[in-house]
C-alpha cells in the first residue's frame, strides 16, 4: 500500500487525473457488462416475447368462444332431442326408402362414448351393389333425420367382380341425453330438509 501512494505522488497531476478518469471508465465498464448489459438483454428479450404471448392468447380466447359456442350448439340439440328416437330404426328406414331393402347389407351398432351429460349413438350402415347416386340420396335423406345426425366415416370402394357397383360402409352419429341426467342448462332444486318433529 506504501508504494501504491509513494508512486501515486510522484505522478503529474495530469497523470493522476488520466489515470483517475480511466478507473472511473474501466469501474463504469466493469458494472456496465455484469449488471446493465444484462438487464437490457432480458428487456430486449421481453419485448420480443409480449407480442408472441399476446397472440398466444388471442388463439386461447378464440378456442374458448369456439368451444363454447360448439357446446351451446351440442346442448340446443341434446335439449330438442325426443326420448322415442332410434338410430337404428331410422337409419334402416332410410335405406329402405332411398336405396332399396336388397342394397342392405346390415347395420351394427358402435360403442356409444359417454360425455359429462350425454352420450354419442352410433351405428355402422353397410351397404353393397350400389351406385354412387344410391349413396348420395341415403346421406341426403339422412339430412330429413329429426335429430342432428353427424356422418363420422364414410368408405366406399368398388366391387371386384362388378366394376360399375360400389360397396360403402357410413358410421351415423347422434346425441343423446344420458339416462337421468337432467336437461343441459336447467336447474335442479335439491329437496327439501326434513322438518323436525314437534317437541
Amino acid at each position: 500500500m506504501t508504494a501504491i501512494n509513494d508512486l501515486w505522488r510522484r505522478l503529474s497531476w495530469r497523470e493522476q487525473l488520466v489515470l483517475g478518469w480511466g478507473g472511473v471508465i474501466v469501474l463504469g465498464l466493469v458494472v456496465y457488462m455484469t449488471a446493465v448489459d444484462p438487464l437490457l438483454q432480458r428487456m430486449a428479450m421481453l419485448d420480443r416475447l409480449i407480442p408472441q404471448k399476446q397472440r398466444e392468447l388471442d388463439q386461447l380466447n378464440r378456442l374458448r368462444d369456439e368451444y363454447g359456442r360448439l357446446k351451446g350448439q351440442v346442448d340446443t340439440d341434446v335439449r330438442a332431442m325426443g326420448t322415442d328416437f332410434s338410430l337404428a330404426t331410422f337409419a334402416e328406414k332410410t335405406v329402405l326408402d332411398k336405396v332399396g331393402k336388397s342394397h342392405l347389407a346390415g347395420i351394427k351398432p358402435q360403442p356409444e362414448m359417454p360425455f359429462e351429460n350425454y352420450q354419442e349413438v352410433a351405428v355402422e350402415v353397410r351397404l353393397e351393389q350400389v351406385q354412387l347416386g344410391q349413396i348420395v340420396s341415403f346421406l341426403t335423406g339422412l339430412e330429413q333425420a329429426p335429430q342432428r345426425l353427424r356422418v363420422k366415416r364414410l368408405e366406399i370402394k368398388s366391387r371386384f367382380n362388378e366394376p360399375d357397383l360400389l360397396d360403402a360402409a357410413i358410421t351415423v352419429a347422434v346425441y343423446q341425453l344420458k339416462t337421468g341426467q337432467p336437461q343441459p342448462g336447467s336447474t335442479t332444486s335439491a329437496p327439501a330438509a326434513p322438518v323436525p318433529p314437534p317437541m
